[in-house]
């Protein structure tokens, strides 16, 4: 089995449709969508569109959160509040709600994984996973032989067998790379419409599991930056939020 699993789209419609067209290459047999669909960018209509109707599980992310809670907007900052409020404006009731209706986490017991936007430890508090220390906290409390996660929009893979390693640093390509089915794994599955590794490029990861054998891989695409560049400032959220797409971070 084939699987894709992305995160963090945040309103980027010219990344999110380069890679839709990689996904037509990779042909998944399932796409997995790991929250934070809008929220940053200037398209999020169409990208809660896509989202409704090729990925087969999508979670809730906190920028998700914020288009029907209003207690969450204190935790933004100016920029993620300008943008909230551009996102709240342009959505429909009935993409609102089906923001609203999405889980925050999902195991999946054939597969041996979970699904979650921050931590699976406390997944509406919308903390971070970005250190050895809250990965091996995480790994405890999983069930599952591997979780997957977004929210720092950062590609990282950690290993907890005997002691926790990284894997794999933000910013480094990697190819296929099998993985223990001994121990447990905790992987980022990067970001993307806003990677933040200082790689500007889209960012996906695919899945193949066989049998006793589990395989993953980053992809990173390329995507028309100008354009979304120019429709991020006529949308009237220029500044760091435009800034931020041709550095990465």
């Amino acid at each position: 089995m084939k699987v894709a699993i992305l995160s963090d789209i945040h309103g980027n419609l010219p990344a999110l449709e380069v890679v839709d067209k990689d996904l037509a290459y990779q042909r998944p047999d399932a796409i997995y969508c790991l929250g934070d669909t809008v929220g940053y960018g200037p398209y999020p209509g169409e990208c809660v569109d896509w989202v409704r109707e090729k990925a087969n599980i999508a979670l809730q992310g906190n920028h998700d959160h914020a288009m029907y809670d209003d207690d969450i907007l204190r935790y933004f900052n100016p920029p993620a509040m300008l943008a909230m409020g551009y996102t709240r404006d342009r959505l429909t009731p009935y993409q609102r709600e089906f923001l609203q209706g999405l889980p925050v986490v999902m195991a999946i017991k054939m597969l041996n994984l979970t699904l979650v936007h921050g931590t699976f430890t406390n997944p509406w508090a919308w903390k971070y996973i970005q250190n050895e220390g809250t990965a091996y906290d995480e790994l405890l409390a999983c069930p599952t032989q591997f979780l997957f996660y977004g929210h720092t929009h950062q590609p990282e893979i950690y290993t907890m067998g005997q002691g926790l390693r990284t894997d794999l640093h933000p910013g480094v390509p990697l190819g296929w790379q099998s993985l223990s089915t001994t121990y447990q794994h905790a992987l980022n599955v990067g970001s993307v419409g806003q990677p933040r590794d200082r790689d500007p490029r889209a960012c996906y990861m695919t899945v193949e599991v066989y049998k006793r054998r589990f395989k993953v891989q980053y992809h990173r695409i390329a995507y028309d930056i100008p354009r979304m560049f120019q429709a991020v400032c006529l949308a009237g959220l220029e500044g760091h939020l435009s800034r931020r797409l041709w550095q990465g971070r």
